[in-house]
């Protein structure tokens, strides 16, 4: 349909002029609704920043990665985005996101805190910190029940 035309055209734009970035970004964007992560990524990385604080672009790369599920490069896509801007609450909802899909529940917390020092009404913040608490929780309790069958089988179930 219509985003398969868009494509031949960004397609055919890139090949009279590579250094075209209006027709690369679109086609960026096309690839990314069409779900085609991968020749997304090559096209980002190719394009590389605007400029030296294009923080704007190493966010966009850590959401091609995050759909790709390659959370280590979302990561360090998102650390590049706070080395670059601190303030960017954003850039930490996303991280905490990649931690808690990493299973580094600790860090995504820890992120989320500061997330909320920045803006303590951040609502996915609070909802994602309430998951992460009540999952937590049952970790623990887990834990804890397993402990205690462990001593109750050792001890004979006196």
């Amino acid at each position: 349909g219509d985003l398969s035309k868009a494509r031949a055209m960004y397609e055919e734009a890139l090949k009279r002029d590579r250094s075209d970035r209006t027709a690369r970004s679109a086609l960026i964007g096309i690839l990314a609704e069409r779900r085609e992560f991968g020749p997304a990524i090559e096209l980002l990385q190719a394009m590389g920043p605007q400029h030296e604080r294009d923080f704007q672009y190493y966010l966009t790369l850590a959401g091609a990665y995050y759909a790709t599920e390659d959370f280590a490069k979302a990561r360090e896509s998102l650390l590049r985005v706070l080395d670059l801007y601190p303030g960017s609450t954003e850039a930490r909802w996303h991280l905490a996101e990649v931690y808690r899909k990493m299973e580094r529940p600790a860090q995504a917390l820890e992120e989320l805190e500061r997330l909320l020092k920045v803006n303590p009404y951040h609502e996915p913040a609070l909802m994602l910190l309430q998951d992460l608490s009540r999952e937590q929780r049952y970790r623990d309790a887990a834990r804890n029940a397993e402990t205690r069958l462990e001593h109750a089988r050792s001890s004979g179930g006196r």
